[in-house]
Protein backbone atom coordinates (compact mmCIF):
# COMPACT_ATOMS: atom_id res chain seq x y z
CA UNK A 1 0.00 0.00 0.00
CA UNK A 2 3.02 2.53 0.62
CA UNK A 3 4.27 1.44 -2.43
CA UNK A 4 1.12 2.78 -4.47
CA UNK A 5 1.58 6.10 -2.32
CA UNK A 6 4.90 6.93 -3.08
CA UNK A 7 4.33 5.77 -6.85
CA UNK A 8 1.15 8.56 -6.75
CA UNK A 9 3.42 11.46 -4.93
CA UNK A 10 6.36 10.66 -8.02
CA UNK A 11 3.52 11.20 -10.37
CA UNK A 12 1.72 14.16 -9.31
CA UNK A 13 5.39 15.87 -9.01
CA UNK A 14 6.58 14.67 -12.57
CA UNK A 15 3.44 15.75 -13.57
CA UNK A 16 3.71 19.47 -12.41
CA UNK A 17 7.54 19.72 -13.04
CA UNK A 18 6.32 18.72 -16.63
CA UNK A 19 3.15 21.52 -16.72
CA UNK A 20 5.40 24.38 -15.57
CA UNK A 21 8.39 23.18 -18.03
CA UNK A 22 5.59 23.36 -20.68
CA UNK A 23 3.88 26.30 -19.25
CA UNK A 24 7.50 28.03 -19.56
CA UNK A 25 7.81 26.79 -23.06
CA UNK A 26 4.32 28.22 -24.47
CA UNK A 27 4.98 31.75 -23.45
CA UNK A 28 8.42 32.02 -24.26
CA UNK A 29 9.89 33.92 -27.64
CA UNK A 30 9.73 30.69 -29.34
CA UNK A 31 6.31 29.94 -28.92
CA UNK A 32 5.61 33.63 -30.05
CA UNK A 33 8.22 33.09 -32.90
CA UNK A 34 6.75 29.92 -33.71
CA UNK A 35 2.94 31.28 -33.65
CA UNK A 36 4.03 34.60 -35.76
CA UNK A 37 5.81 32.46 -38.19
CA UNK A 38 2.49 29.95 -38.94
CA UNK A 39 0.08 32.81 -39.45
CA UNK A 40 2.28 34.66 -42.18
CA UNK A 41 2.97 31.05 -44.00
CA UNK A 42 -0.71 30.60 -44.10
CA UNK A 43 -1.06 34.24 -45.08
CA UNK A 44 1.44 34.67 -47.94
CA UNK A 45 0.10 31.52 -49.79
CA UNK A 46 -3.58 32.66 -49.04
CA UNK A 47 -2.95 35.84 -50.62
CA UNK A 48 -1.58 34.67 -53.37
CA UNK A 49 -4.34 32.21 -54.33
CA UNK A 50 -6.99 35.09 -54.07
CA UNK A 51 -5.49 37.85 -55.37
CA UNK A 52 -6.55 41.19 -55.12
CA UNK A 53 -10.27 39.89 -54.70
CA UNK A 54 -9.45 38.77 -51.15
CA UNK A 55 -10.96 40.63 -48.60
CA UNK A 56 -10.06 42.43 -44.88
CA UNK A 57 -13.20 40.63 -43.56
CA UNK A 58 -12.41 37.00 -45.41
CA UNK A 59 -9.15 36.46 -43.84
CA UNK A 60 -10.54 37.92 -40.44
CA UNK A 61 -13.73 35.36 -40.15
CA UNK A 62 -10.70 32.50 -41.58
CA UNK A 63 -8.72 33.65 -38.55
CA UNK A 64 -10.75 35.54 -36.08
CA UNK A 65 -9.02 33.45 -32.95
CA UNK A 66 -5.82 35.02 -33.52
CA UNK A 67 -6.50 38.30 -32.87
CA UNK A 68 -7.57 39.93 -29.56
CA UNK A 69 -11.36 40.93 -29.32
CA UNK A 70 -10.63 45.03 -29.67
CA UNK A 71 -8.15 44.61 -32.48
CA UNK A 72 -10.55 42.16 -34.16
CA UNK A 73 -13.48 44.37 -33.92
CA UNK A 74 -11.44 47.63 -35.16
CA UNK A 75 -10.69 45.34 -38.38
CA UNK A 76 -14.37 44.68 -38.54
CA UNK A 77 -15.56 47.85 -38.67
CA UNK A 78 -12.73 48.96 -40.60
CA UNK A 79 -13.64 46.45 -43.29
CA UNK A 80 -17.53 46.95 -43.26
CA UNK A 81 -17.07 50.99 -43.73
CA UNK A 82 -14.78 49.78 -46.68
CA UNK A 83 -17.28 47.37 -48.20
CA UNK A 84 -20.12 50.52 -48.10
CA UNK A 85 -18.31 52.88 -50.07
CA UNK A 86 -16.32 51.46 -52.93
CA UNK A 87 -14.15 53.47 -54.69
CA UNK A 88 -13.31 55.62 -51.58
CA UNK A 89 -10.74 55.56 -49.29
CA UNK A 90 -12.67 55.35 -45.65
CA UNK A 91 -10.61 53.28 -43.58
CA UNK A 92 -7.19 51.85 -44.37
CA UNK A 93 -5.39 51.10 -47.83
CA UNK A 94 -2.65 49.00 -46.91
CA UNK A 95 -2.17 45.09 -45.82
CA UNK A 96 -2.19 45.68 -41.69
CA UNK A 97 -0.37 42.34 -41.53
CA UNK A 98 2.57 43.15 -43.80
CA UNK A 99 2.53 46.86 -43.55
CA UNK A 100 2.38 47.71 -47.19
CA UNK A 101 0.65 47.27 -50.55
CA UNK A 102 2.82 45.52 -52.55
CA UNK A 103 3.96 42.08 -50.36
CA UNK A 104 7.11 40.34 -50.92
CA UNK A 105 6.95 36.49 -51.67
CA UNK A 106 8.55 35.49 -48.16
CA UNK A 107 8.61 36.61 -44.86
CA UNK A 108 10.45 35.75 -41.44
CA UNK A 109 9.73 36.29 -37.95
CA UNK A 110 12.70 37.22 -36.05
CA UNK A 111 13.49 39.19 -33.20
CA UNK A 112 11.15 37.91 -30.77
CA UNK A 113 11.02 39.67 -26.98
CA UNK A 114 8.76 38.39 -24.31
CA UNK A 115 8.28 40.51 -21.68
CA UNK A 116 5.29 39.03 -19.09
CA UNK A 117 2.90 38.11 -21.31
CA UNK A 118 3.69 40.58 -24.12
CA UNK A 119 5.80 39.55 -27.17
CA UNK A 120 7.10 42.08 -29.88
CA UNK A 121 7.58 40.10 -32.81
CA UNK A 122 10.07 41.40 -35.91
CA UNK A 123 8.83 40.21 -39.12
CA UNK A 124 11.11 40.62 -42.39
CA UNK A 125 10.90 40.44 -46.09
CA UNK A 126 13.77 39.74 -47.89
CA UNK A 127 13.53 43.44 -49.01
CA UNK A 128 14.21 44.66 -46.16
CA UNK A 129 16.78 42.64 -44.71
CA UNK A 130 19.21 43.89 -48.06
CA UNK A 131 18.66 47.48 -47.62
CA UNK A 132 21.10 50.11 -46.84
CA UNK A 133 19.62 50.51 -43.19
CA UNK A 134 17.79 47.30 -42.71
CA UNK A 135 14.87 46.86 -39.88
CA UNK A 136 11.70 45.30 -40.04
CA UNK A 137 8.48 45.26 -42.15
CA UNK A 138 6.17 45.38 -39.31
CA UNK A 139 6.39 44.07 -35.77
CA UNK A 140 3.60 41.90 -34.98
CA UNK A 141 2.82 42.73 -31.37
CA UNK A 142 1.00 39.60 -29.06
CA UNK A 143 -0.02 38.72 -26.37
CA UNK A 144 -0.99 35.88 -24.06
CA UNK A 145 -4.61 35.98 -23.61
CA UNK A 146 -6.83 32.59 -22.76
CA UNK A 147 -3.77 30.16 -22.94
CA UNK A 148 -2.47 31.34 -26.36
CA UNK A 149 -1.23 33.78 -28.11
CA UNK A 150 -2.86 36.62 -30.08
CA UNK A 151 -2.51 39.21 -31.85
CA UNK A 152 -3.23 42.73 -30.39
CA UNK A 153 -1.68 45.44 -32.38
CA UNK A 154 1.24 45.91 -35.91
CA UNK A 155 3.70 48.31 -35.58
CA UNK A 156 5.30 50.24 -38.73
CA UNK A 157 8.68 50.77 -37.67
CA UNK A 158 9.55 53.01 -40.38
CA UNK A 159 7.25 55.72 -38.71
CA UNK A 160 7.29 58.17 -35.75
CA UNK A 161 4.71 57.43 -33.36
CA UNK A 162 1.77 56.48 -33.33
CA UNK A 163 2.87 54.07 -35.37
CA UNK A 164 0.95 51.28 -34.95
CA UNK A 165 -2.77 49.46 -36.50
CA UNK A 166 -4.79 50.75 -33.77
CA UNK A 167 -4.57 54.36 -33.67
CA UNK A 168 -4.54 54.32 -37.77
CA UNK A 169 -8.34 52.10 -37.22
CA UNK A 170 -8.92 54.75 -34.49
CA UNK A 171 -8.25 57.39 -36.31
CA UNK A 172 -9.97 56.14 -39.33
CA UNK A 173 -12.71 55.27 -37.08
CA UNK A 174 -13.18 59.06 -35.90
CA UNK A 175 -12.87 60.58 -39.39
CA UNK A 176 -16.02 58.52 -40.59
CA UNK A 177 -17.73 60.13 -37.86
CA UNK A 178 -17.39 63.20 -38.28
CA UNK A 179 -18.69 62.94 -41.53
CA UNK A 180 -22.15 61.30 -40.63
Amino acid sequence: MLNSFWLFVIAVLTSSVVNATEAKFLRSSQSCQKFTQDFYSWYLPFLVKHGSTVTLNEIIKKKKDLFSGPLLELLKEDSEAQSKAPGEIVGIDWDPFLNTTDAAQKYTVQNCVVIHENCAAETWSGRTISTKNPRPDVIAKLKWIDGGWKFVNFDDPSLKPPNDLISALEKYKRDREKKK
